[in-house]
């Protein structure tokens, strides 16, 4: 995501000079794009979206912050929180698919 600094960054695919700079509140996992969108846990699960550097949804449990960085498989975004939760995102903004 970044490289300690609190920043994501995003990369030109060909040349891979810095195309984008998105300053975090900051950043506990690595990223990884799904659907178009780049998922990172910055505290919060956060969707940002690529072209734009712009937040376009964001999932912070209650009381806690989120704990693991996300991973994408068969359609569903997963992240732990710190209350030890597994939740499940439909990586369409804002449809949570499950908690456990």
């Amino acid at each position: 995501a970044g490289d300690g600094d609190n920043f994501l960054y995003t990369l030109d695919r060909k040349t891979g000079e810095v195309e984008k700079k998105v300053a975090l509140e900051n950043t506990l996992s690595g990223a990884i794009l799904a659907n178009g969108l780049i998922y990172v846990n910055a505290g919060a699960l956060l969707a940002i979206e690529p072209s734009t550097g712009k937040i376009v949804w964001q999932f912070k449990p209650q009381k806690f912050k989120m704990d693991s960085e996300p991973v994408f498989q068969n359609d569903v975004i997963y992240a732990v929180g710190q209350d030890s939760n597994l939740y499940a995102f439909n990586p369409v903004p804002e449809k949570k698919v499950a908690t456990n």
